[in-house]
Order: C-alpha cells, then structure tokens, then sequence
C-alpha cells in the first residue's frame, strides 16, 4: 500500500491518514515513518540520551494511535504529534528516575557521542557540538523554542499549538534564547 502522506505537506491532516481505510498497524507505520526521525530528535532535545528518546518516541506514537479518535483537525497532525510527544518528555522528566539520575556534565554526554573522526571533521563537529552544547545548556523554556523553530524549523504560529502558549511569549522567550546564546558563546561559558 502507498504511503498516505503528502510528503511534500509538512502540514498533513489526519483525514489524510484514513484516505484509503488503512489497517489499524499501516496507519500506525505511515505515522512512525512520516515523523519517526523528527520525534527522535524532539525527545532527544529534552531528555538527552538517545535510547531514552526512542523508547519515548514511541510512548508517543503509541499515544498517538490511542488518541486518535479525539483529534479534531484544528492543527496539522505534526504540531499534534509534537504536542504529544513533549507532554511524554515532560512527564517523564518529572518522574523522580530523573531527578535522582540526571546527568549534569553535558561535555561529558557530548564527547560520549562522538565518534573518531579525521581533525577537520573532528573540528567541524567540534563547532557544532560547541553549538548544540550551547542550546542544551539553556532552561527548558529556551531551549524547547529554540530547537522547535532553528532545528526543527517551525513557525512561531506552529509552536505557539504545540507549547499552547501565546505568540508574543515564544517571541520574547526566542529572543531572550539567542541573546543567551550571544553570550554563553563569546563568553566560552557552556
């Protein structure tokens, strides 16, 4: 069976999914493979640790398929998903597995992840990880705009649905991000 996304629409409606009347798991697959890399990486944003974000990627799916009966089609499926998927990372990092375990080097995390490379790639990566350590660094408010508009690349309309906030508090908390940013990277302070 095709898949029933647009994969050119970023803003897929959930109409979309049931076109052909798909099977309960096709339904579930498309959904997991339109969004599954971006999901991934939204968990990762807050949680920082990449087995724990696939496991709530798909607690996040799983919700997804659960609730679908109650999606109304005011927002695009992916601003849902989203909305989902940072309620999963949220509650669970709230839980006190958290709070007793949370690592508090992210130099330590980041150098973890990197693989040998030759020094022009190492130091290319080293610029970036610099970047991502940066916006890792940040509060929960800054950081969740900063990754859900630079990284991910959405619109303030779009993040304003998936954070259920005002439009002029995402531009005030964007703002602020970046003039933090500004200084923790002049400063070297990350």
């Amino acid at each position: 069976m095709a898949n029933n996304f647009a994969k050119s629409s970023h803003h897929t409606e959930l109409n979309d999914i049931y076109t052909d009347q798909p099977s309960e798991e096709t339904w579930l697959n498309d959904l997991m493979n339109e969004y599954g890399q971006e999901i991934i990486w939204l968990a990762y944003s807050y949680v920082r640790d990449r087995a724990i974000a696939e496991d709530l990627a798909q607690n996040a799916f799983i919700k997804c398929y659960q609730k679908r009966e109650e999606f109304k089609n005011n927002s695009s499926i992916k601003t849902w998903i989203y909305r989902i998927t940072i309620n999963c990372c949220k509650d669970y990092l709230r839980s006190s597995y958290v709070k007793r375990n949370i690592p508090t080097n992210m130099k330590e995390i980041l150098n973890r992840e990197r693989a040998p490379s030759s020094e022009s790639a190492y130091m290319e990566k080293d610029t970036s990880s610099t970047l991502i350590e940066c916006v890792f660094s940040l509060g929960p408010k800054y950081r969740e705009v900063i990754i859900l508009h630079y990284f991910e690349e959405l619109k303030v309309r779009e993040i304003k649905e998936i954070l259920q906030l005002n439009e002029n508090t995402i531009k005030t908390r964007l703002k602020k991000a970046k003039e933090i940013l500004r200084k923790k990277i002049d400063r070297g302070d990350f």
